[in-house]
């Protein structure tokens, strides 16, 4: 099953992935997580990345989509993927989904999370302070300035995924476990509809 999920900063994606890994037997790609290990490389292409996470600047898309289908031509992904927080753009989504018709698969589900902006902004500002070496782009400076990237260039992945009869709206606060169990509902429902 390959997954998607979606939602701004602070709305819970890294750690609904993580419950999702374990529940479908999937890897978790975080888009976040190979950026960081593509800055970390020390490569030319690392230098470009960490110029550009430590100012909170978007990565182009063709470099992301290329990171992301390496990822998913290694073998452990052969049985699918849970995909966090990518794609992040329409043109990022476009090229993903030419990308799987190419290779005869598809996303089975996309899942997006609501979460309320000053529930959001505290959540980010908690994480800030009580993490002993924050990241750069949690930063207070940082924050608007991602939700308002957020906003702007992937809410219309929501209407992309929505016309596509692709996507699940999840209600992202409350506890992480009442979250996952409306996210499994959405499964549920899927797989339910997949075997009517």
């Amino acid at each position: 099953m390959l997954v998607v999920l979606l939602g701004p900063p602070g709305a819970g994606k890294g750690t609904q992935s993580e419950l999702l890994r374990k529940f479908l037997g999937v890897p978790s790609l975080s888009t976040g997580e190979l950026l960081r290990a593509a800055k970390a490389s020390g490569s030319s292409f690392g230098e470009l990345i960490k110029e550009k996470l430590d100012t909170g600047q978007l990565i182009e898309d063709e470099h992301v989509v290329e990171l992301v289908i390496d990822e998913l031509k290694k073998s452990d992904c052969q049985n699918g993927a849970i995909l966090d927080g990518f794609p992040r753009t329409l043109n990022q989504a476009e090229k993903f989904d030419g990308f799987l018709s190419d290779v005869q698969k598809k996303i089975d589900l996309v899942i997006e999370l609501c979460v309320p902006l000053d529930l959001i902004m505290d959540r980010l500002q908690n994480r800030f302070l009580e993490t002993e070496d924050p990241r750069p782009e949690d930063g207070p400076e940082f924050v608007t300035k991602r939700i308002k990237i957020f906003e702007e260039m992937t809410l219309p992945l929501s209407q992309y995924y929505q016309s596509g009869g692709r996507l699940a709206l999840i209600d992202g606060s409350g506890s992480a476990e009442d979250v996952f169990h409306r996210i499994k509902g959405a499964i549920a429902k899927l797989t339910n509809g997949k075997n009517s």
